[in-house]
This record gives C-alpha cells, structure tokens and sequence, in this order.
C-alpha cells in the first residue's frame, strides 16, 4: 500500500511539469546537478527512497528554478538554509541537502542524511 502511494504521489510530481515548449524562457539554461553518485550509493543502503530520489533528480535536472518559489511549485516542503536546500525524503524519513547557485544554474548535492543524522547539524558544515 505505502508504495502505491509513493507512485501516486510522484505521478501528481510530474503532472506539475510543462508538456509545452516553455517559449517565454527558451534561451535560459537548465540547471545542472551535480553528484548524482552520492545518490546512486545512499540507494543502495537506502532502497526505500530510490523511487523519490530518482523523481527528485529528474525533476531538477529538467528545471529552470530561479528562486526558492519555483522550487516549491514543484516541491512543496523544501526549505532553504542560507545557500543549501534542504529537501524532506520518503516522508520525512531522509533528508536531501543540495547547494543551490542560482545564478550558476547549479545543484549540487552534498549530503543525503536519515532524519536522525539530519537532527545532529553536522549539515551545517555546507552553509
């Protein structure tokens, strides 16, 4: 059952997505991720959130986010932290630390933590 819910709630992810050509912003560059190894191996210890990461990855790879506002059109409790977005994962379960530089174009992930590791601000380190 929860991962039933899982699909549907990745499904109503991307169903956020444009199907048109956004022509307004044709000439601005996508956002490029870095790191997605560091998600690769946290899946591998992780499985449960492989399903979410994976979205979240094609997610930002595709977006043209200008401002923490964009990002929450497509993610609704993100949270930014000086220069780091902190990202809730499987509920609540995990939390997805990225660098943004939005006028770079780039995410950079920097850590993928269980909500226990989270709580110990060791994270704080990327501010």
């Amino acid at each position: 059952m929860g991962q039933i819910c899982d699909l549907a709630r990745l499904f109503a992810l991307f169903r956020t997505l444009p199907l048109q050509p956004d022509t307004q912003n044709a000439n601005m560059k996508l956002l490029t991720v870095l790191s997605k190894r560091r998600i690769v191996e946290f899946t591998k210890r992780h499985a449960d959130a492989e399903i979410e990461l994976k979205a979240w990855f094609a997610v930002a790879r595709g977006a043209k986010w200008k401002n923490l506002s964009g990002i929450r059109a497509h993610f609704t409790d993100v949270d930014q932290v000086g220069r780091l977005l902190i990202f809730n994962i499987r509920r609540n379960a995990y939390r997805l630390i990225v660098k943004v530089d939005y006028r770079s174009k780039l995410l950079m992930v920097k850590e993928l933590l269980t909500h226990k590791e989270y709580e110990k601000k060791a994270w704080t380190k990327w501010c």
